[in-house]
């Protein structure tokens, strides 16, 4: 078979200075795996090893005293190496000697590598033993076709008979390049008077550090992905972990030291024939800044959820409008309610148990009881699956598994003490704002793992639930003896564990909607997003400008179908008699629509509108479920706006183009924005929803000219439609240009 010229393009590293070369180089590398146009090549004499794809391309090799060096990361066309550093890419610490994975004068013996490929992914992994303790260590390289990140790990096992050996500073990556501007997104409860979900960038002195990262959950200060501005590539890079982590960025001359690993306190024991699984990273290179999120996206929806989509179905939930205020009249109002406006999910959040409803948003009495309260459900949940499913929608439950009410433990069947995580003996609800005396499941416990498992299975198939909402609104670091873990790797071992009971589920109910919420966004992070399919952002789902404001941040990572908030009302901006419902819901469809008011305060005309808005974000969806959002004008602030705010959105799936304007001045009556990413030679037809005049022009044309959208006495939100020549038109709209 003939293989595509892209091969000649191999970024293969020669000599211990680590040059880089292409065409020549080729004759002398050997392809040990290849999926597509994804491929490991190595070439045995130079032992040196390259992965990637027509896209990127990352190299490794041995220097001359046969220490592991990065050797190489480009990115197409011209292949220039942005790496300034020749170490190996990963720290590792083994008892109390820390040292460079793979480093010959620091005990580490080269043992073979192993490349294969997997569908559309390739693999490499290089072996290691280290002489002092005998752990084997492995790290692993693997890219999927087409998507221009590499992903990487280390796995550590000792072997039998060897004595305990305690690891630490797992390390997801370690590199160097060009110094730049340093971009990251604030977390859900981000120090420093910070607003949620800003984009902060920085630039760094020479001999300058900066530190960043979550303590406890993994988004809960800072999101775990940046970005640098290295040269004239965009360097990005991540961890997929969903507990506590830490970035390091040095400033050294010209260059930028970038180190990625858990929190420096985490550790673990090697015990007699064990493995452990440090966390994932992945880095990728891209040539402008917003290219970041598309790579991004592909890796996210081939690599991460293996092609599995994001459905983004418009979902109703009782929280907002009920609390734990739940009963089965009322609930059925709601659905009646929910489906005339079109909802095509319904969730029944907290309160459904017995206890749950004790205060009307205090729901912790009651937790770790699966069954519905008899006296408030007495046709139980089942029969309200049954009625959502009768008018078209799917049925959802909340549930926090990884927290109990204390009084639910210990009878058989029912969470066991000993499962119970503590941190110095206590359980750590003693001090919170909660009611009733709860403690957190440490799912280090493989009983409790399994226990959770059963029980929300059981759930699932009893009430016939298609959405599962799994919350988080509690988190300690368990030191307590006796799960299987030890004083320093509670939070390692609980991470672990919830990602078992993740997979379990998953794999037992391929097709059940799982939305991740801890709080809000405290866990919005790569490890969640491969087993769960939306995300809600933030308890504070209003007004709409703070919405925006987090969905403009979180786009720079996350596609907008996974991206959940409610429209709902508050004192300042109610639902009922606003004079802009579309604003209201339009703000909420860069991401995915919920809707979460009484639909029965609504009059009949409003409902229209409501009803109305949500048949366009159906209409809408192929393009935004598993869409990048390109700002176009800044981040806008709830104590500081744009005149305009423009987001564009542009699927990997689909050619047409979605673009959300809002209007936030009244006196500046249009605005001029280019949008970017266009096929330069297709042909686009331009829509304003609800105008009547339209035109066509080439991609080239409106990226070099740019659109002017109008005010419109309908709605300070529009949306324009960039509808490629060869699919249908939504409606006739117009569009004027300078």
């Amino acid at each position: 078979m003939r293989r595509p010229s892209w091969r000649i393009a191999f970024v293969v590293a020669a000599g211990a200075a680590g040059a880089l070369v292409t065409h020549t180089a080729v004759a002398q590398t050997r392809l040990a795996a290849e999926a597509e146009d994804a491929y490991v090549a190595h070439d045995a004499t130079a032992q040196t090893w390259t992965i990637g794809n027509r896209t990127v391309a990352f190299s490794v090799g041995f220097d001359r005293s046969q220490n592991l060096r990065t050797l190489g990361l480009s990115i197409a066309p011209d292949w220039a190496n942005v790496l300034r550093d020749g170490s190996a890419d990963a720290l590792l610490t083994l008892g109390n000697t820390t040292s460079f994975l793979g480093a010959t004068q620091s005990g580490f013996r080269y043992r073979g590598f192993d490349a294969s490929a997997t569908g559309r992914t390739v693999e490499l992994t290089l072996s290691f033993d280290h002489r002092d303790t005998g752990v084997v260590a492995m790290r692993h390289y693997r890219t999927v076709a087409g998507t221009p990140v590499i992903e990487v790990w280390t796995t550590l096992t000792l072997p039998s008979g060897r004595a305990e050996v305690v690891a630490s500073n797992l390390n997801a990556w370690r590199l160097s390049v060009p110094a730049g501007t340093v971009r990251w997104v604030a977390g859900l409860e981000p120090p420093d008077g910070i607003e949620s979900f800003s984009i902060v960038d920085r630039n760094l002195r020479p001999g300058e550090r900066l530190s960043f990262g979550s303590i406890e959950r993994s988004s809960s200060s800072v999101v775990p992905v940046f970005s640098v501005a290295a040269g004239q590539a965009r360097f990005f890079g991540g961890i997929m972990w969903s507990g506590a982590w830490t970035a390091l960025i040095d400033r050294v001359q010209d260059r930028l030291d970038l180190t990625l690993s858990l929190l420096p306190t985490t550790r673990t024991r090697l015990r007699d024939a064990a493995s452990v699984e440090a966390p994932h990273g992945f880095f990728g290179l891209v040539s402008t800044p917003d290219a970041i999120s598309l790579a991004l996206n592909a890796f996210i929806m081939d690599g991460l959820r293996g092609g599995r989509p994001l459905q983004s179905l418009v979902t109703y939930n009782t929280w907002f409008v009920s609390g734990s205020h739940l009963n089965e009249e009322s609930t059925r109002s709601q659905m009646d309610h929910a489906a005339r406006l079109g909802a095509e999910v319904f969730v029944v959040d907290a309160g459904w148990y017995p206890g749950g409803d004790r205060l009307a948003y205090q729901f912790t009495a009651g937790l770790g009881l699966y069954d519905e309260d008899s006296e408030r459900f007495p046709s139980g949940l089942p029969a309200l699956a049954e009625y959502a499913h009768g008018l078209g929608m799917k049925f959802g439950i909340w549930v926090e598994p990884e927290r109990v009410d204390l009084a639910t433990v210990g009878p058989p069947g029912r969470a066991q003490q000993n499962w119970l995580a503590t941190h110095d003996g206590k359980y750590g609800s003693e001090n919170t704002e909660y009611e009733v005396p709860s403690a957190q499941i440490c799912l280090a416990h493989l009983d409790a793992q399994q226990w959770i498992v059963n029980r929300l299975s059981e759930l699932i198939q009893r009430t016939g639930a298609d959405y599962l909402k799994w919350d988080n609104n509690f988190w300690i670091d368990c030191n307590r003896g006796v799960h299987g873990h030890t004083e320093g790797d509670g939070r390692f071992a609980h991470v672990n564990g919830l990602y078992a009971v993740l997979r379990a589920l998953r794999e037992r109910f391929p097709d059940l909607i799982i939305e991740n919420c801890s709080g809000g966004g405290n866990r919005l992070d790569l490890g969640m997003i491969q087993f769960t399919d939306v995300a809600w952002m933030d308890d504070r789902s209003a007004p709409a400008v703070h919405v925006r404001h987090n969905l403009q941040g979180l786009l720079q990572f996350f596609p907008a179908g996974y991206l959940f908030s409610f429209v709902m009302g508050g004192d300042e901006e109610p639902v009922h008699e606003n004079p802009d419902l579309s604003l209201l819901f339009r703000s909420r469809m860069s991401g995915m629509l919920g809707l979460g008011f009484p639909g029965d305060e609504l009059t009949e005309g409003e409902a229209e509108v409501a009803s109305t808005e949500v048949s366009v974000y159906k209409e809408l969806r192929s393009t935004l479920k598993d869409s990048v959002g390109i700002l176009l004008s800044g981040q806008t602030k709830s104590s500081e706006r744009p005149q305009w705010e423009v987001v564009e959105h542009r699927s990997p799936t689909v050619d047409d183009v979605v673009i959300f304007a809002y209007q936030n001045d009244p006196e500046t009556h249009e605005t001029t924005f280019r949008p970017v990413l266009l096929d330069p030679e297709q042909t686009y037809t331009v829509e304003i929803l609800f105008l009547d005049s339209f035109g066509s022009f080439t991609g080239a044309e409106l990226m070099r000219d740019g659109i002017v959208v109008p005010e419109s006495s309908r709605s300070a939100a529009q949306i324009i439609v960039l509808r490629a020549q060869t699919t249908t038109r939504l409606r006739s709209q117009s569009v004027r240009r300078r």
